[in-house]
């Protein structure tokens, strides 16, 4: 009888224990096992997104669940951020060449969430030259930390010929971007070598490349880009128009990355070609073209594309600037190469108008494909010049809300 008192008892405390263990794994209104929200805004410099390489501190931000902490782990190395509400920021240093970095944020329960990424800094870095050559001279370029290097900024050549003594050259440099024409290699594979002292960095930072001289070496040149710095140049959309020069006898010419219509357009006879490389990315974009003769020698000219993520840029427009006979039902469309805040464009901050008479209309933004859309109340009056205007007022969607750098406008004439 004692005996199965007891068993009662402890069958009773075991179905009590049982219940609140599984409660506990049902959940109850406290529990909580997602993973805080974690977002990344993009690189900055100053507090304004940007995609320059060569900086040696990079400020980053986003967005994460409030109340929940962020760190930035950089090897041994670990930043805690400024969370202030839902926005996070944190400031760090970087080295040379590629910097791995994981940002982690974990609530008070302890549920975590993470992503990496690398940030390369660039402190002396050689963009721009083409092996092999048939002749020994050719202008070479590139990035440069422009405010912690050291003058002057030397280019060392060592030719392949040990006959040939190794000669130095100073490089212009301006801003970011450095040049230096060369003359004087050898036939054969010539070393180049920039090399400068970094302030803050212990070891002499070098970019080294072998540039080799073949007097069969077929032509193959790319254009500096539009509006260059030097030979690097920052472009306003994520779409390039790139040209230059191949060999007329070239039985083949590859440009990386791949043309958005597959295959560049070339002049048979001179050789000219011009490429249109779609979806650049934000940050450093190499450009590599490529011939090939029948005889299977190859030469390949580099240059490189910088892609600003800011101010938000103006893709396209329809109508386009001074377009003629528009159709009185046509409405007004801007796409944007980011990401905008619906919120701000608005008939306030994208407008038509005709003489100064603003028309009634509709404004719409469209996230998936980051078009404006403003479509008249009415159908415009006919052969009439409007002009559209776009504010500063309209913003990015990033946590700075970077703005427009200028109210954009532009005329078109109805049919």
């Amino acid at each position: 009888m004692k005996r199965l008192l007891v068993l009662t008892r402890l069958s009773k405390l075991t179905i009590l224990i049982a219940l609140v263990m599984l409660l506990c794994s049902c959940g109850g209104a406290d529990l909580d096992e997602i993973s805080p929200a974690l977002t990344f805004d993009g690189v900055s410099v100053n507090g304004i997104p940007s995609a320059a390489t060569t900086t040696p501190t990079r400020a980053l931000s986003g967005t994460v669940e409030p109340g929940a902490t962020v760190e930035v782990t950089q090897g041994t190395t670990v930043t805690t951020a400024t969370v202030t509400g839902d926005i996070w920021t944190a400031e760090v240093s970087l080295q040379p060449g590629v910097n791995l970095l994981t940002v982690g944020a974990a609530d008070a329960r302890g549920n975590q969430n993470l992503f990496s990424l690398s940030l390369t800094y660039d402190a002396v870095s050689i963009e721009t030259y083409t092996t092999p050559i048939s002749v020994d001279n050719l202008t070479i370029s590139g990035l440069v930390d422009g405010v912690n290097y050291t003058s002057p900024l030397e280019v060392t050549v060592t030719p392949a010929d040990t006959g040939i003594t190794p000669f130095t050259v100073q490089a212009d440099v301006v801003g970011d971007n450095w040049s230096v024409p060369l003359a004087g290699l050898a036939t054969g594979a010539n070393e180049v070598k920039l090399s400068n002292v970094i302030a803050g960095v212990v070891e002499p930072v070098e970019a080294v490349v072998t540039i080799t001289v073949d007097a069969a070496a077929p032509v193959v040149t790319i254009d500096p880009p539009a509006s260059p710095v030097s030979t690097a140049s920052t472009v306003i959309v994520p779409s390039q128009t790139v040209t230059g020069g191949s060999d007329p006898a070239a039985t083949s010419l590859a440009i990386l990355p791949l043309p958005v219509d597959g295959d560049p357009v070339v002049d048979a006879g001179t050789g000219n070609w011009s490429a249109l490389i779609d979806s650049l990315a934000v940050g450093k974009n190499p450009v590599t073209a490529t011939v090939t003769l029948a005889s299977g020698a190859t030469a390949t000219a580099r240059t490189l594309l910088l892609v600003e993520p800011t101010p938000p840029l103006v893709v396209s427009t329809s109508p386009v600037k001074n377009a003629v006979g528009v159709a009185v039902t046509s409405a007004v469309t801007v796409q944007f190469h980011a990401d905008m805040d619906a919120n701000s464009i608005t008939t306030g901050t994208f407008t038509l108008d005709a003489g100064g008479v603003l028309v009634p209309a509709t404004v719409v933004y469209e996230a998936a494909t980051r078009t404006a859309s403003l479509t008249p109340d009415a159908d415009l009056a006919a052969t009439t010049l409007y002009t559209v205007t776009l504010t500063t007022g309209i913003t990015d969607d990033s946590v700075a809300k970077n703005p427009l750098s200028q109210p954009l406008s532009w005329n078109f004439t109805t049919l």
